[in-house]
């Protein structure tokens, strides 16, 4: 049986700022028994901004805007991905 996985892509941050400590992020494409294909993106970031006294309040505002927000951003790279390949 051949992988279900079409393209897989590992990175990591060489350069952080003060704000973040590091990041590691997994990009794949995937594919089922019956040909669709599936886009799975998953990032682990370690941020500094995110300690000390309003660290929890800090963590609250963003988890609030990932929450409200990331169903329109994949949205989006679902709509670009499946409009084909871009213009040359």
């Amino acid at each position: 049986m051949p992988s279900p996985v079409r393209l897989a892509v590992i990175t990591r941050e060489i350069f952080a700022t003060h704000y973040r400590n590091a990041s590691l992020g997994l990009t794949a494409v995937t594919e089922d028994a019956a040909g669709q294909r599936y886009l799975v993106y998953v990032n682990r970031s370690q941020l500094d901004l995110l300690s000390g006294v309003f660290g929890g309040w800090k963590r609250a505002l963003v988890e609030g805007k990932l929450k409200s927000e990331s169903a329109s951003v994949f949205n989006e790279v679902r709509r670009r991905l499946e409009s084909g390949p871009p213009p040359e």
